[in-house]
């Protein structure tokens, strides 16, 4: 078993679930789809634009 986190389309698609699962037999969990819309968000209003907002890291802590 493995967590996946990044962005909505990573954890909701097929192409990393599918390939983790059939090629090396893993289950893939990921967050609930509240709490993948607050990991989309910070990785693209946060992350990629090179900021770290304290609320985002604790609210993971």
């Amino acid at each position: 078993t493995v967590g996946l986190l990044g962005t909505r389309f990573t954890m909701e698609q097929e192409f990393y679930t599918g390939r983790l699962r059939d090629r090396h037999g893993l289950t893939v969990i990921t967050p609930d789809a509240p709490d993948r819309e607050i990991v989309h968000r910070i990785i693209y209003d946060e992350l990629c634009l090179g900021r770290m907002v304290e609320e985002s890291r604790l609210h993971y802590r």
